[in-house]
């Protein structure tokens, strides 16, 4: 990607100064492990040792989970998590649009430095600049989607009751389903606008898949709730499952093998998104804007650049 060592040296360090301006996840990440694993860990404890501690005369399980001390301290580290994970997003580089700005800035400090960088090294940079903290970014998405979450099951069981063990038993669930599936699905997205990423992940019908999992949600409360009847309801969701796994057959098996044998490969189409004139004229998805387009044959990089 890099035509000399120093343009890899320099590319390096605008990595460095691009990690200095975004929050890491390393920190909530660890926090988040730590209380999944703590809470999930007092209940199975509780669970299964419940019966030996009955048999010793001491505090069982139904005990510890309605003692104020145990939820409070819940109560507290879930509040805390969650306003770690929303301060850090706001400073993290999943926000697109600072994003952008950015790593843009840099593109123009390195186009500064290395005015003889032909376009497409200077396209290559950009790329991977952006996908590398791209990657990062989703895992404040997913971390704070599951810490909000998190903290709003762990007031609403304190308020509800107390001795409740459904803070305690959801915590790991949740966590699993928020952070694994949002991470999951942000890493699906990215990849399939790489036209070079043409693996079964990818061809996974996914945004289906969350649909289906709130439909599903929404067709067993309705049943619970006497809104619809319940041999409906289990009609719909066999049906449902059904045409989610046909499509899901179509797109991983069936459609490789028809695009294997007829030597046609289909790519997923994205639009464009719209960018103001002010910006840099290298974009992530690899346009040129037409302002910049029209004098780029014409002038002297450094000149160019003294005009940006």
């Amino acid at each position: 990607m890099h035509d000399n060592y120093f343009s890899f040296l320099d590319y390096r360090a605008a990595q460095r100064r691009l990690v200095k301006k975004f929050s890491r996840p390393r920190w909530l990440l660890v926090n988040t492990l730590a209380f999944v694993a703590t809470m999930t860990g007092v209940w199975l404890f509780g669970n299964a040792w419940s019966g030996v501690l009955r048999s010793l005369g001491a505090t069982t399980w139904s005990g510890v989970q309605s003692h104020p001390a145990v939820v409070f301290i819940g109560v507290l580290w879930s509040i805390g998590l969650a306003w770690m994970a929303l301060h850090q997003y706001r400073r993290s580089a999943a926000r697109r649009d600072r994003r952008e700005e950015v790593i843009e800035d840099e593109m123009r400090a390195l186009i500064h430095k290395h005015s003889d960088m032909d376009q497409q090294t200077l396209f290559d940079t950009h790329h991977q600049l952006e996908a590398e903290f791209e990657q990062e970014g989703q895992w404040f998405v997913a971390l704070a989607s599951f810490a909000v979450i998190n903290a709003l099951s762990w007031l609403i069981s304190a308020f509800v009751s107390v001795g409740s063990s459904w803070p305690f038993q959801t915590t790991l669930p949740f966590a699993l389903f928020f952070v694994g599936g949002i991470k999951a699905f942000l890493v699906w997205q990215q990849q399939r606008r790489d036209p070079d990423r043409r693996g079964w992940f990818v061809r996974l019908p996914l945004r289906h898949a969350a649909v289906y999992i709130l439909g599903i949600a929404a067709l067993a409360l309705a049943s619970m709730f006497r809104l619809m009847n319940y041999w409906d309801a289990d009609y719909l969701i066999k049906l449902w499952s059904l045409l989610l796994l046909a499509q899901t057959g179509w797109n991983v098996i069936l459609t490789p093998l028809i695009e294997h044998f007829t030597g046609k490969t289909k790519r997923a189409e994205f639009t464009e998104k719209p960018k103001p004139d002010e910006r840099l004229m290298l974009a992530d998805d690899g346009e040129i804007l037409n302002p910049i387009a029209d004098v780029w044959e014409d002038q002297d990089p450094r000149t160019l650049e003294q005009q940006l």
